[in-house]
């Protein structure tokens, strides 16, 4: 199950849910402090299983780490892809049940030096057999709500 959370995404299962995958994509995805700092997550994943692929995206984070939080034992596969992300660094609290892989992601007023996980996950490429089948599914869920949105809502009049 998918709902806007406080400031993000969260993603929701039960044991017996089957397999899921959601590509998020926007423009611009900026949130504001909560004053209850529990609320403060750019996505929240509660045992659900699956793959979550999010970009291209252009982060503007208050506060400035983004907060990815994981709990439950689920097998879950996120991929954050082409992002941009402005004064923003991803915060991984995830749990040993969580893959993350990043491809194609820029940060702007951060200083990656000083946080060498985010440098090896985010700067750098990850290897190209790690995140190439991710990002093609990504990408072929794009394209399939493309073929749908030219179906529905661009017929060719008769």
């Amino acid at each position: 199950m998918l709902g806007l959370a406080d400031n993000g995404y969260l993603f929701e299962g039960a044991a017996d849910d089957p397999l899921g995958r959601a590509t998020l994509t926007g423009a611009k995805f900026q949130s504001i402090t909560s004053n209850d700092p529990a609320k403060n997550n750019v996505l929240g994943i509660r045992n659900y299983h699956g793959q979550i692929a999010i970009g291209p995206y252009q982060f503007y984070q208050e506060p400035k780490r983004m907060r990815m939080k994981q709990q439950g034992t689920s097998p879950v596969n996120l991929l954050l892809w082409t992002s941009s992300l402005y004064g923003a660094k991803p915060d991984q609290q995830l749990g040993a049940a969580a893959r993350l892989s990043a491809v194609g992601n820029a940060f702007y007023g951060t200083a990656p030096d000083t946080d060498p996980v985010t440098e090896r996950l985010f700067f750098k490429e990850a290897p190209a057999d790690v995140t190439l089948d991710k990002l093609s599914r990504a990408l072929d869920d794009l394209r399939r709500l493309g073929e749908a949105d030219l179906r529905l809502n661009h017929r060719e009049p008769r």
